[in-house]
């Protein structure tokens, strides 16, 4: 079975709401995933530990109301000619560096935050 099974996974109504609380309540931080050369690669920087991933669609990303709550902004660094990749494998490609990198972190830490995977959460636009 897939993780999404064994994971803990709250859908929200009130997506904006839901994050305010979460940075609030719990520390949580706010990263956009953005197809931007402006952009700080993902792999020069260094995962808090509680983090949110906020991804938009391939077509417009991230909207501008959840860019100003995000505090970093980071990016896939892309070759060739493609400009951004899907919003699945951008997730899927983040979550698992994040998640991979953070293997080398202390045995405390890394059974805290990176096993349970509690630790992630990934907010997608739905269209509406």
């Amino acid at each position: 079975m897939g993780s999404a099974l064994r994971l803990p996974i709250h859908v929200s109504h009130q997506l904006a709401k839901s994050a305010e609380r979460l940075m609030a309540d719990h520390g949580v931080e706010f990263w956009a995933a953005v197809a931007s050369p402006s952009a700080e690669p993902f792999e020069s920087v260094q995962r808090p530990p509680r983090l949110a991933l906020v991804l938009g669609d391939e077509d417009r990303g991230v909207e501008p109301d959840w860019l100003s709550r995000c505090t970093r902004q980071i990016t896939i660094p892309m070759h060739g000619q493609a400009g951004s990749l899907n919003v699945s494998v951008a997730a899927g490609i983040l979550l698992y560096s994040f998640r991979r990198r953070g293997q080398a972190a202390s045995a405390a830490t890394r059974n805290r935050d990176f096993i349970t995977g509690r630790s992630f959460v990934v907010c997608l636009r739905l269209a509406s």
